[in-house]
């Protein structure tokens, strides 16, 4: 484990080096949809709705690489033990992404390549951050906002739909193939050693790890995207669903935050967490509950007394009252998510990455009939609001789950 200061120069770090890259991603999203045609817009967005899903949920792959390499295993053993996992996964997204090009926008056939570069990224991004390179992953961040939030919007705004997104989208691709490059050259490895930690089979064991982690990280980010697929099969116009889909596209930038500190964070919760259990448990069972309470105030007082005409300018979404109730209730929930991150990583760093999995399975079911049922309202506020319900449930659930766990043997 590194030295206290080097501990908090790696948080500072990761936190400094995903801030540059939000606020690239808030730049690109509004000029999206401040600038763009529709028939883009909806291109555009369904792209980062796929791609930022499997951003977000990276499959397991980040944190079972990192839990690995953390635990001792040699990197490239462990990248190519997850490689196992991430080809096969990378395949089926693949199959998606022409499903989606083949239904919203041909242009998005440009793109069938990036989710097995991605899902081939992950495992090396995670081994890096055992080591702790921060600065190669805060370079990687900002490469992939520049060239998937800003490029295709800036592209469109200039050259317009027909030139703008088939340039965009190629230089998303091209992107992709730089980052995966870039990231594997940081390694110190060679495809040949990766390829061949692949193929042994006598690691088997280790690619276990992955499947609770990677299960609980499918499912938990689909939540994320969910509502927008209710926004989009409900009785809501083009502009409605490009409005609600813009505001929740600005506030996962904001996961780089969470996400920077834990990236941090887990090695240390999964290899030397268990001789502080009394600050953990202060944390779970204090801190926390109380800084969503605090958080979820301070959102209402603003939302309420902040100006419309301000709001509007940025946020369409602001612009009737329901729009405004709406967009309350998703920044509520998404600091609310970010506290169940920290309630899942706890949870998986002491091995209950099961317990995490299946109480997001057991959720699912309830939760996607309660959108099925809010999307027939046309009421874009109470498809936010089931969004909210669900991530209040689950976080009471990881937060009981963590206190157990964290609990002093009797």
């Amino acid at each position: 484990m590194p030295s206290p200061r080097r501990f908090v120069q790696n948080v500072v770090l990761s936190l400094s080096g995903s801030i540059l890259p939000a606020f690239v991603g808030v730049a690109g999203t509004i000029l999206l949809i401040r600038t763009s045609p529709s028939d883009a817009s909806v291109a555009i967005l369904t792209a980062w709705t796929l791609l930022g899903y499997l951003a977000i949920s990276d499959l397991g792959l980040t944190r079972s690489a990192s839990k690995l390499s953390s635990a001792g295993t040699a990197p490239v053993a462990a990248v190519g033990t997850l490689w196992r996992t991430a080809l096969p996964l990378g395949a089926v997204l693949m199959a998606l992404m022409a499903t989606m090009g083949a239904l919203v926008s041909p242009w998005l056939l440009l793109l069938i390549p990036v989710p097995l570069l991605t899902a081939l990224q992950f495992p090396v991004a995670g081994a890096l951050e055992a080591r702790g390179q921060f600065a190669v992953l805060a370079g990687q961040r900002l490469i992939n906002a520049l060239t998937v939030y800003l490029i295709p919007p800036l592209a469109v705004a200039v050259l317009g739909a027909d030139r703008g997104v088939p340039l965009g989208f190629t230089i998303i691709l091209l992107g992709r193939m730089a980052l995966f490059a870039y990231l594997f050259g940081h390694l110190g490895a060679s495809l040949r050693a990766t390829f061949g930690a692949m193929l042994d089979r006598t690691r088997a064991s280790q690619a276990r790890l992955v499947f609770w982690v990677g299960l609980s990280s499918i499912i938990g980010p689909a939540f994320l995207y969910a509502d927008r697929l209710a926004v989009g099969i409900g009785d809501f116009s083009d502009r409605e669903w490009i409005n609600y889909t813009s505001m929740s596209e600005l506030l996962l930038k904001s996961y780089v935050i969470p996400s920077a500190v834990l990236a941090v964070v887990f090695p240390w919760l999964a290899t030397r967490a268990s001789a502080h259990l009394p600050l953990l448990r202060k944390l779970v069972s204090r801190w926390l509950p109380l800084t969503a309470v605090t958080g979820s105030v301070l959102v209402l007082i603003v939302g309420i007394t902040f100006p419309q005409e301000l709001l509007t300018v940025a946020f369409p979404l602001a612009a009737d009252p329901e729009g405004r109730v709406a967009m309350l209730i998703l920044v509520i929930a998404t600091g609310l998510n970010w506290i169940s991150q920290v309630y899942i990583a706890i949870l998986q760093g002491f091995d209950s990455q099961r317990t995490v999995a299946l109480w997001q399975l057991a959720l699912a079911i309830p939760f996607m009939a309660a959108l099925l049922l809010a999307s027939m309202s046309g009421s874009l506020a109470v498809v936010a609001g089931v969004a909210l319900g669900r991530i209040v449930v689950l976080a009471l659930i990881l937060a009981l789950a963590a206190r157990r766990r964290l609990a002093p043997a009797s």
